[in-house]
């Protein structure tokens, strides 16, 4: 089973990988893509060098080469998770360096292992890999040491990066998911470097293991040995790997639920819409678009609503909202239900005002909000929810007094 999900993960990951090369190779390179792209493809070298049969099969090559290809791509997965977050971070000129020195460490820590193993080499093949050789080769002690040294420096930083970015990402849900599950990713990573320090202590210094050695195969949950040995370090660099991800496939998979809640959003505004474009045909833009693109519409919609109710401020009634929220008030109405109402019965009765030719009021009036491109979704849900209370009695008799 442990194989089997080590394997589905690097298939995912190379898929993935494919797919992000095919994008740039058609000119999509927005920044920090390069970085994805070596991001996803150490995942995928990393989970299929785990599998206890592919690393049996590289060890016919040399001996534990599966064990060293898959600590060192872990490290890059590590490496370029960090190098991600500090590229969409920070700006071009001090991002360069920050993850120059970052590379340096990753290349000094490598090639300190790869001595280090050379060192202890030739290794004798014992059951439990290098659990009874630390005492006597020095050699696994730096191979190990450094390993753990650079992942332990990586995740706390991973998890300082997440906490401080997920603070500022309130209104991206996605971006904030995708940091929550860095920072997981993160302290059970850290909780893993933990229980391998303190066992490499342990086997050193010839002291009793925090963890005796199982007898039986290693699963994803037990023994207790291959839980922190194999699944946590896994698991946390799964994990931070789909936060780093989440917000590029997460809208993939969202994209259903957000063309739904487009169209409704959409069937919404036509009421209001509808009255305003009747009395003021211009407010259509030009160019239609594309007939499939929802969100397209509703920005449109959105667009063409608020020209309209620039035409009507002439008409704009302060006595209207007075009475508007005088009779909204008296039937409970409150919080944003009250202020939708009082907008939907102030343009109604702007539009009656103009239909039948009443003079404009003396008051100037009040000045009107342009709509907010840089949330238009939160801007069509709130007109979506003047139109719904446009197309109520209540708004109707306010207009028609």
């Amino acid at each position: 089973m442990t194989s089997t999900a080590f394997l589905l993960i690097a298939m995912l990951a190379l898929a993935a990988a494919l797919i992000k090369a095919a994008s740039m190779l058609r000119g999509n390179r927005p920044p920090g893509q390069g970085i994805l792209l070596v991001l996803l493809l150490a995942l995928a070298i990393a989970a299929a060098a785990l599998p206890a049969r592919v690393q049996r099969a590289e060890g016919l090559a040399f001996h534990d080469a599966g064990r060293i290809l898959a600590n060192i791509t872990t490290m890059a997965t590590a490496f370029s998770i960090l190098a991600l977050l500090i590229t969409l971070g920070t700006p071009t000129a001090q991002a360069r360096p920050k993850i120059l020195r970052r590379l340096a460490a990753l290349i000094l820590c490598a090639a300190g292992m790869i001595a280090g193993f050379a060192w202890a080499s030739p290794l004798p093949k014992t059951p439990g890999g290098f659990a009874s050789l630390y005492a006597t080769h020095p050699g696994l002690l730096l191979y190990t040491g450094l390993y753990l040294a650079y992942f332990a420096v990586a995740l706390a930083e991973l998890l300082i990066r997440s906490i401080r970015y997920a603070a500022l990402s309130r209104q991206r849900p996605l971006l904030r998911g995708g940091l929550a599950l860095m920072g997981l990713g993160s302290l059970l990573g850290l909780a893993y470097i933990g229980e391998k320090a303190w066992y490499l202590i342990t086997q050193a210094t010839r002291l009793p293991p925090p963890l005796a050695p199982g007898s039986q195969a290693c699963g994803l949950l037990s023994p207790p040995q291959c839980l922190f040995s194999v699944t946590l370090p896994a698991t946390a660099v799964v994990l931070a790997a789909a936060g780093a991800t989440l917000p590029v496939w997460g809208e993939t998979l969202a994209a259903p639920i957000r063309y739904y809640r487009n169209r409704r959003t959409l069937r919404d505004l036509e009421p209001l819409w509808n009255s305003i474009h009747d009395a003021f045909p211009q407010i259509t833009l030009p160019g239609r678009g594309p007939r499939r693109d929802i969100a397209f519409r509703v920005y449109r919609c959105v667009i063409e609503i608020h020209d309209g109710r620039l035409l009507l401020r002439p008409h704009m009634s302060p006595d209207a909202k007075a009475a508007a929220e005088q009779a909204a008030t008296a039937r409970g109405l409150h919080g944003d239900d009250l202020r939708a109402t009082i907008e939907a019965a102030q343009i109604a009765a702007a539009l009656h005002a103009r239909d039948h030719g009443t003079p404009a009021p003396a008051a100037p009036p009040e000045p009107h909000a342009q709509p907010d491109d840089s949330n238009i979704s939160r801007e069509a849900a709130w007109l979506a929810r003047v139109s719904r209370a446009y197309n109520t009695p209540l708004v109707r008799d306010i207009a028609r007094p």
